[in-house]
């Protein structure tokens, strides 16, 4: 993102579909049948009634120099990050390319100026035919058929909107017949509040209570299966999903939020930094593709990968998965889905005894990476290895990764194992007897806000493979504890409770001199 021109443009379909929205969200369609920019939801919204079209330019009349000044600055500031995406990337820190609230911002504005423009109470006719014929210009130009057609009676409502609103505000510099004007008004505003809102909501969608209760959607055999498996298999897991429950257009990463089980896909706005990293250096998803780092598709595409990251289970509604070629094994059938079991998951903290500098893994191939990470933990350049961890050299990698290879492989790193007693989202307790000293992992995204303790002493967790993290235990038996604290949670507690008690000093200083006053 940083690398987007400073003032670079938009492409077309963005800069129409931005225009036209300003008459009505809905103008290029409504949900899955919208024909602008992207998608209908991620799309700018800034529509905020059609009479604050030809009044913001009226607000600039009767105003001084200095909030003349105000107002266009003001406007600009709405207006940049439209035109130029740079600005809009760098309003969200070049996380992604949103609207969102920004939308909402930039309809309160035109709301804002409109509303100061009738308080002025001085319309200018001229103005006013101005703006009233660039809004019809802007709305039955001939744009490029790309965008797909427009919706014809929508705009024909809102020409007539248009030229409704100016004849009425026109009629406002008339004091005496002012006040039935300014009825009809408010009037027309309902109007056209039920008309736009009709067009958003009244072709939409729903889910009927019968088809709430049959096995479709988020209610299918998904989640009988996922009871089963609650039911006769208390450790940690993760499941591999091959398939989308939702009835939505596009099939959502977020199954597994919805439906309660332990997934790897994840889409968010801001996806963990470091597994995305990790994703990334697996080559799964490509560095220069903004997207991916939201719309992660996290293992499902990389069966390899899937024991390395506790992958237990498989849900599959197909009699030929592929994951069948990697090892997993018919378990059960529920209804229309198949469950599959993967003998070689490993658990969620595990062992090695030898490492790969994190430049020597980066020249391998995506294929090597992937099997590599069953021989050897991956450590930063930076960091030291502990005293009896191995260094394994590249050239030490076999030809050809057999299953024989795959299966050694697995039991050596199954060995040594932590042994869960207590799992949450914030604490794991556990227990582990080490033959020698070893690097503990565990396939959770590295965060500094993850406190680790063995035998009561705190050890702090390094970045271990790329994207994860674990820390060295000793010989012996340990007790093993990770507890996590969002970072800076007390220090902005600390700020809060000031920032509070500083709010509430002014406020009664205030109030002691007002009965002072009195």
């Amino acid at each position: 993102m940083f690398a987007y021109p400073l003032f670079g443009f938009e492409g077309a379909a963005h800069n129409i579909t931005a225009l036209l929205r300003l008459f009505s969200n809905d103008l290029l369609g409504t949900g899955n049948g919208f024909k602008g920019w992207i998608n209908y939801l991620e799309a700018p919204m800034i529509y905020g009634g059609l009479i604050n079209l030809l009044l913001v330019p009226q607000v600039f009349l009767a105003s001084g120099r200095k909030k003349k000044i105000l107002y266009a600055a003001w406007c600009g500031l709405f207006a940049i990050p439209i035109v130029f995406p740079f600005f809009r990337y760098a309003l969200w820190l070049f996380s992604g390319d949103y609207y969102r609230v920004f939308s909402l911002l930039v309809t309160t504005a035109l709301i804002f100026l409109g509303a100061r423009a009738l308080d002025q109470n001085q319309i200018s006719w001229r103005v006013l035919v101005c703006a009233v014929s660039l809004c019809l210009l802007a709305l039955y130009f001939p744009y490029p058929y790309v965008l797909g057609k427009l919706i014809k009676p929508l705009r024909l409502g809102i020409a007539v909107g248009l030229v409704t609103y100016t004849v009425l505000l026109y009629l406002l510099r008339y004091e005496k017949i002012k006040m039935p004007v300014q009825v009809c008004l408010l009037l027309v505003l309902v109007f056209e509040l039920v008309y736009m809102s009709r067009h958003t909501l009244g072709g939409r969608q729903v889910v009927s209570g019968a088809e709430n209760r049959q096995k479709t959607g988020y209610n299918d055999y998904t989640t009988d299966a996922l009871a089963l498996m609650g039911l006769s298999d208390k450790s940690f897991y993760r499941v591999l999903k091959e398939y989308a429950s939702g009835l939505a257009m596009h099939p959502s990463m977020n199954d597994a939020m919805i439906q309660n089980f332990k997934g790897t896909p994840s889409y968010c706005s801001f996806n963990q930094r470091y597994y995305i990293q990790f994703l990334q250096a697996l080559g799964i998803i490509q560095a220069d593709r903004e997207y991916e780092t939201r719309w992660a598709p996290g293992l499902n595409g990389a069966p390899m990968l899937q024991s390395f990251a506790s992958v237990k289970y498989a849900l599959t509604k197909s009699a030929s998965s592929p994951l069948l070629q990697f090892g997993f094994t018919p378990l059960s059938t529920v209804g229309d889905v198949r469950v599959l079991i993967n003998p070689y998951a490993l658990p969620l903290g595990f062992t090695y005894d030898a490492a790969i500098r994190a430049s020597d893994f980066k020249k391998l191939s995506p294929y090597q990476k992937g099997f590599m990470l069953y021989k050897a933990f991956v450590a930063e350049d930076s960091n030291t290895l502990a005293s009896g961890i191995a260094e394994f050299k590249p050239s030490n990698m076999p030809e050809l990764y057999t299953y024989a290879d795959y299966d050694a492989d697995i039991q050596k790193l199954k060995k040594t194992a932590l042994v869960i007693e207590t799992h949450g989202h914030n604490l794991i307790r556990g227990h582990i007897d080490a033959d020698q000293t070893k690097m503990l992992f565990f396939s959770i995204p590295f965060d500094r806000g993850w406190r680790a303790q063995v035998d009561g002493v705190a050890v702090r967790p390094v970045l271990m493979n790329v994207g994860f993290m674990g820390f060295p235990i000793n010989k012996g038996q340990h007790r093993i504890v990770l507890s996590y604290h969002p970072p800076y949670f007390w220090l902005g507690t600390w700020i809060s409770c000031l920032a509070l008690s500083g709010y509430m000093s002014v406020l009664l200083l205030h109030m002691f001199r007002v009965i002072r006053a009195r």
